[in-house]
């Protein structure tokens, strides 16, 4: 089973990072990038359900609100934060030439899978969304970390329209 599964493993992080390279390519953003807006996203979700639960008339107890707020806090602080460091941190280890431990370290390989399982039990249980975001965070997170990101470039995105502005700046087509 554990072989089979590092297969997938292996088999979801090639794919995904194929991807993540292609978004790179296309608009000069790496995976972090990713990471950062997902976090981003989640924070929304979990204030955007502390709001709403607030102004109805079932309020929860005092003690989840306290936990969401946290919540949000958190992804805000991750986001901002430590996502930024992690990326130079991949860049440094690459130009060291050193290797993803998320890639090959067992560890890291098993908390992901937790996560993974721990996610499909909560969606057989209908769980809310609050916690179904922790999850979703810590299986984007672990599996983006995982991946490499290409050294920093411009992008195509943004080339094409540098050439386009400049274009219509001279009057040239």
């Amino acid at each position: 089973m554990s072989a089979k599964l590092r297969k997938v493993d292996r088999a979801v992080i090639d794919a995904l990072e194929n991807v993540c390279h292609g978004i790179q390519r296309q608009f000069g953003v790496t995976n972090y990038w990713i990471i950062r807006i997902t976090t981003i996203s989640l924070a929304l979700i979990a204030a955007t359900d502390i709001f709403l639960a607030l102004s109805g008339n079932n309020k929860p107890p005092v003690g989840e609100q306290y936990f969401t707020i946290a919540y949000v806090i958190l992804c805000l602080h991750y986001a901002f934060f430590v996502v930024g460091r992690r990326e130079q941190e991949a860049f440094d280890r690459l130009s060291r030439g050193l290797a993803n431990m998320q890639k090959i370290h067992p560890l890291f390989f098993v908390f992901r899978w937790i996560f993974i399982f721990g996610l499909a039990l909560n969606l057989v249980l209908g769980t809310e969304l609050i916690k179904l975001s922790f999850y979703i965070i810590l299986i984007i997170d672990g599996f983006l970390e995982a991946c490499d990101p290409l050294p920093p470039c411009r992008g195509k995105f943004f080339e094409r329209i540098d050439v386009a502005m400049r274009s219509s700046e001279t009057g040239t087509a």
